[in-house]
């Protein structure tokens, strides 16, 4: 048997799916692709406040100036699950970049979307994506947005873009966590159309002084894309147990007495 062959039959282990109750779902079904998940490369220019702005995937000559901006803007990534974004050879070795995109398009998982002021060769914002092929997802990992230009109304221009990457991408599925501390972000995520999918008390850890640390909640925020809800289950499919619902009800209680506008 041919190596195209066995990967095109890897499904086929003699296994008997019959009695299975994914067969019993409501929502629609769709084949395996043979295609996989491949980074979409977008380029937008824009204007704000007299600046020309370009947005577009992360380039080689890029790395020093993001993880230089992730360091100076966002320190609180410091011994979290992103302190790589600190380290060029994370950027160097993992991220797609442009200069080589029609291998790392398809071979890279991380994608970096980066703002560069075009006057100034200056990059101003930097976000990372985590896709997983198999599954068709991306995971939204964090952003950084220089300090000088927190103010200027820019979430809108970088939503939009991340929604094109999504979309062209061939992504059926985006989700990302946000601070409950920062109302902001989470107007982010809402800005392109996310849904809140659940809260997560205590998963991340975070540190203001690189010394001690405490444990945070973070808001669970997903979205379909390319039609893919038609192809996920509903309610009606769903079996939870009577605890799991009363519990998730008592803490959003407790948020929703908690939670300020």
């Amino acid at each position: 048997m041919s190596e195209k062959k066995n990967s095109e039959n890897s499904f086929d282990l003699g296994i008997d799916f019959s009695n299975s109750k994914a067969l019993q779902v409501s929502c629609q079904k769709r084949p395996f692709e043979k295609k996989s998940v491949q980074w979409a490369k977008i380029v937008k220019e824009f204007e704000n406040q007299s600046d020309k702005l370009r947005i577009r995937p992360l380039d080689k000559k890029d790395i020093p100036q993001v993880a230089k901006l992730f360091r100076s803007d966002y320190p609180l990534l410091y011994r979290t699950t992103r302190h790589d974004f600190f380290d060029e050879n994370f950027f160097l070795n993992e991220a797609a970049q442009l200069s080589q995109w029609e291998t790392d398009s398809e071979n890279k998982k991380y994608f970096f979307a980066i703002v560069e002021h075009i006057q100034r060769s200056e990059i101003i914002f930097a976000m990372g994506v985590l896709r997983d092929s198999y599954d068709r997802s991306a995971q939204i990992l964090a952003g950084v947005l220089k300090k000088t230009y927190r103010d200027r109304k820019l979430a809108p221009h970088f939503s939009c873009y991340l929604d094109d990457v999504m979309k062209n991408s061939g992504i059926d599925y985006a989700w990302g966590t946000f601070d409950a501390k920062t109302i902001k972000a989470q107007r982010v995520g809402l800005s392109i159309g996310m849904k809140t999918g659940g809260f997560m008390p205590g998963m991340y850890r975070w540190s203001f002084d690189g010394k001690n640390y405490y444990r945070d909640m973070l808001v669970m925020m997903y979205k379909f894309y390319n039609n893919a809800e038609e192809y996920s289950t509903s309610p009606e499919d769903w079996q939870i147990d009577s605890q799991v619902v009363e519990s998730f009800q008592k803490l959003c209680q407790e948020i929703k007495k908690k939670s300020t506008d």
